[in-house]
């Protein structure tokens, strides 16, 4: 599943340099705006199901109500992000563009649930199997596209397409014989079973899923925030600040994967606050490491490995990347800590300093705004998540109260 992931990143990176190698920064921009919208739109009411299905390993709720909600959720979500998309943008090549990935996302959503409950099912390598075929294939399919057409909608309507053929045909199959395994398991492990008529089944996926879907939309909206102010000012700022911004997926999916991993070891010490306390600060303390390596190398490097990768265009913004790269450490260590709160059932709590790291952000970009730039915009972000990561670090660390009873740390 790793393996998977590594190739879904470079894959996504891949698309960015493709795009912005046959393209000019603007069509760039359009493309980061359309996402801007869509993402943050599709996670939050995505109701983070992949998770959700992925930890129900007992089969306590349906397949059949995961696959409605998630289904009710993407057609909301296709719904607003084309209402916001054609009410931002104003050019048919613009417009085509939002229609575009609303398709891609479309096709992303319907693989992303079927990979939580494959993993949930013991199918992880073919999760990831197909993520490494989801990618290379669209890039492909939208390099060719890009190239035959001059085209960008074009070329991402070519990668949602390839994405929905994998759906189809390689994805249905894990979903099919994971059905198998959830029809085993509804018989053989005790607990509470899926009760009620198609609404309370469909209800008990959506409320455990609400928190989980705010906190992806809100760590998205994060991501996002400086491309909607450097739109306002010049698209080509948004098209440059974006192809930097995906230089951070190195550091995201270290988070991940850090995080992920670290998480069964949250759960066996939620009762010892010194020991979970220390292995927070370990896994934290480690992923700040990275990012400042990740920092010095955008000053010291980074200027003729953008302009290889991209064009000279996007070059020259080594500051910019390097306060980048912080935000992408801050958005990890949110992460991190968010599963460790997860584990001590604190939530409810998570979107609280999201909202504060995005208000931050925000507010210094529109404070900045007269002379806002590529480097004031990664400062922004840098601040912004740095805020939400203490807040987050802090609420997962601080020890539970104990119940009545309970003994101590033994």
């Amino acid at each position: 599943m790793f393996a998977g992931q590594v190739v879904w990143a470079a894959s996504q990176w891949a698309v960015i340099a493709v795009v912005a190698k046959q393209t000019v920064p603007e069509s760039v921009g359009e493309f980061v705006i359309a996402m801007g919208i869509a993402t943050p739109t599709f996670l939050m009411l995505g109701l983070g199901l992949r998770a959700l299905a992925a930890g129900d390993v007992a089969a306590r709720r349906s397949m059949g109500a995961y696959a409605a909600t998630r289904g009710g959720g993407a057609l909301l979500a296709s719904l607003i992000t084309l209402a916001g998309g054609m009410a931002a943008v104003d050019s048919p090549s613009a417009r085509a563009i939002v229609v575009a990935v609303v398709l891609l996302k479309l096709a992303d959503h319907a693989s992303d649930l079927i990979y939580g409950v494959g993993l949930a099912s013991g199918r992880a390598r073919a999760a990831g199997l197909s993520m490494m075929v989801r990618g290379v294939g669209g890039v492909t399919a939208a390099a060719a596209t890009i190239y035959a057409t001059s085209s960008l909608a074009a070329g991402i309507a070519a990668m949602a397409g390839w994405w929905l053929v994998v759906a189809a045909v390689y994805d249905r199959r894990t979903w099919s014989l994971a059905r198998v395994v959830w029809r085993e398991r509804l018989g053989s492990v005790e607990g509470p079973r899926p009760t009620g008529g198609r609404l309370a089944r469909v209800w008990a996926v959506v409320r455990p899923g609400v928190p989980l879907g705010v906190v992806a939309g809100l760590g998205a909206l994060m991501v996002y925030v400086p491309a909607y102010y450097l739109n306002a000012i010049d698209p080509a700022l948004t098209g440059i600040f974006g192809a930097l911004n995906y230089g951070g997926l190195v550091l995201t999916l270290a988070g991940l994967a850090w995080g992920q991993a670290a998480t069964p070891g949250f759960a066996r010490l939620i009762d010892e606050p010194g020991r979970f306390g220390m292995l927070l600060g370990e896994v934290n303390g480690g992923l700040i490491v990275l990012g400042l390596l990740g920092a010095a190398a955008a000053l010291l490097i980074s200027d003729p490995v953008v302009a290889r990768v991209y064009t000279p265009e996007y070059a020259g913004h080594s500051g910019a990347l390097a306060w980048i790269m912080i935000g992408a450490t801050g958005y990890n260590v949110v992460t991190v800590s968010g599963y460790a709160a997860m584990t001590r059932d604190r939530v409810a709590w998570q979107p609280v300093w999201l909202v504060l790291g995005v208000g931050v952000e925000a507010g210094l970009m529109w404070w900045w705004f007269d002379g806002l730039t590529l480097y004031g915009a990664g400062l922004a972000m840098a601040i912004g998540a740095s805020t939400a990561a203490a807040g987050m670090t802090a609420m997962a660390a601080w020890p539970r109260r104990r119940q009545p009873g309970v003994s101590g740390d033994g």
